[in-house]
């Protein structure tokens, strides 16, 4: 691309104008000068996060009666799968299961789940009361010295505390030994507290430092704090009011989601691998174990994208009368794996497009973007990595493997096909993507239960149990036949 002039104007317009002047005025030519600056600049910057008042995409496909369709085709299917899950326990075992063994062995002690959450919601109310003294008393500090030492002593302390609070946390969900799905779910919360209180400090520092405008008050704090976005404002479009109606549709089709994603771990994932460690796999049943978490894996996704970013999601926003409902965008149709990632999940990729790239782009890298994109990929696998981890109580880093190596080769490597064929390879990359991340956990969470391992030491945790303790036999009597 050609740079421009310093004035913004390109210099084939700025000849014409100046042989016609008669034809065009002064007014005319600073309008279309200020256009070419936004549209010709070499380096643009970054942009902004705009809300606005808009349904999310499902809402208004599903106005389509193609899509409802297609919705209650996997009615049907979870329907099938309870009537399946019934009918096989009675005739089998004689006992009445509805498939939530899955839910209620990953959920046990909810009791334990919300207390640690009740205390997460409290420290966090605590970071306001911080920030308002902190504003208050470098008002009185006359001189620049002393409001510089304060100003770094308070962004220690917040650093500090954001530290502290996933350290704790962290720490408290392993000493108390919550199961994994309450641990990820805890967890979650976590990291979504961290954000909401980076975001907050981040948007109102820099207006106490210049005394630029009065701060937030503490009810557009709290407002913040519940509302479904990761990104502060003061004020956010809002609806005229809350419809129940929606608000009980969109909870009972998030509790049918997750009971749905118990009936499909119980049949596609726990039935294949939960005697791994007692006996050792054939290939075959090795095969059938990974195709089998492969379509969990994918219907993981579509479950975990549904029932939270679009009933939880709007649920939230719909008792907030938050108006801005475009928590994502149509991943499904993506062609290339940038496409994709900010495409799933928009309240993340927000966040970490204000907070973290843009950030990073303006403050220190500069022109060099890629080294941004290596950053949101780094932080994104830590944190992915440390949920994982606290969760099933070992270092086995498939995610942030697959985040930093596969995620990085995908976004960099830039490989020509259609976009037919690159929305099909991506659609195959998630069932096999998820398809490992779910069987290799599942293994190694079965393998530590059924073998006898020493708990005291470090190795323990660092070292996979599944690649040594009965693991797969394949045979050695290999041999082609068409029959």
């Amino acid at each position: 691309m050609d740079c421009i002039n310093k004035d913004g104007v390109d210099p084939d317009f700025r000849r014409r104008v100046q042989n016609t002047p008669e034809r065009i005025s002064p007014e005319f030519y600073d309008a279309v000068r200020e256009a070419h600056k936004s549209e010709h600049t070499c380096v643009k910057r970054i942009r902004l996060k705009e809300f606005a008042c808009r349904e999310s995409l499902l809402t208004d496909l599903l106005e389509v009666p193609h899509i409802r369709s297609i919705r209650r085709l996997f009615v049907a299917i979870f329907s099938m799968t309870i009537l399946l899950t019934v009918l096989y326990n009675l005739a089998e075992f004689g006992t009445l299961n509805l498939g939530l063994g899955v839910f209620q062995a990953g959920f046990a002690k909810p009791h334990l789940s919300l207390a640690v959450w009740v205390t997460m919601q409290t420290a966090t109310f605590c970071v306001y009361p911080c920030f308002i003294g902190w504003a208050c008393y470098r008002k009185r500090l006359k001189h620049g010295v002393l409001r510089a030492v304060c100003d770094y002593a308070y962004y220690l302390g917040v650093f500090t505390f954001q530290c502290s609070f996933l350290v704790l946390v962290t720490c408290s969900v392993v000493w108390l030994e919550l199961p994994p799905a309450a641990t990820v779910a805890v967890l979650m919360e976590m990291l979504r507290f961290v954000m909401k209180i980076h975001a907050f400090f981040w948007s109102n520092v820099s207006r106490v430092v210049d005394n630029s405008t009065g701060v937030a008050s503490f009810r557009q704090f709290a407002y913040f704090l519940f509302a479904p976005t990761l990104v502060y404002r003061d004020e956010y479009p809002r609806t005229s009011g809350i419809r129940w109606p929606v608000v009980f549709r969109l909870l009972k089709e998030f509790v049918c989601c997750v009971w749905f994603f118990s009936l499909v771990y119980e049949w596609l994932v726990f039935r294949q691998t939960g005697s791994f460690g007692e006996v050792k796999l054939s290939g075959g049943q090795f095969v059938l174990a990974f195709f089998s978490a492969s379509a969990a894996g994918l219907m993981s996704v579509l479950l975990f994208f549904y029932c939270v970013q679009h009933c939880w999601s709007n649920a939230v926003a719909e008792v907030m009368c938050f108006g801005d409902r475009q928590f994502y965008e149509d991943w499904w149709n993506a062609h290339t794996f940038a496409q994709y990632m900010r495409r799933w999940n928009g309240i993340v990729h927000d966040w970490l497009h204000t907070y973290v790239y843009r950030e990073s782009i303006e403050l220190v890298f500069r022109e060099r973007r890629w080294l941004g994109t290596v950053l949101v990929f780094t932080i994104s696998a830590f944190f992915h990595e440390v949920v994982m981890t606290a969760a099933f109580r070992n270092l086995y880093p498939v995610m942030a493997i697959q985040f930093e190596v596969g995620g990085l080769t995908f976004m960099f490597v830039k490989v020509h096909m259609s976009q037919g064929l690159g929305n099909t390879m991506l659609w195959i990359m998630h069932c096999l993507g998820n398809g490992v991340h779910v069987l290799l956990y599942a293994m190694e969470y079965y393998a530590r239960r059924n073998c006898p391992a020493d708990m005291g030491s470090l190795l323990h945790y660092a070292v996979p149990v599944s690649w040594s303790c009965n693991g797969i036999a394949l045979s050695g009597n290999w041999s082609t036949s068409w029959n």
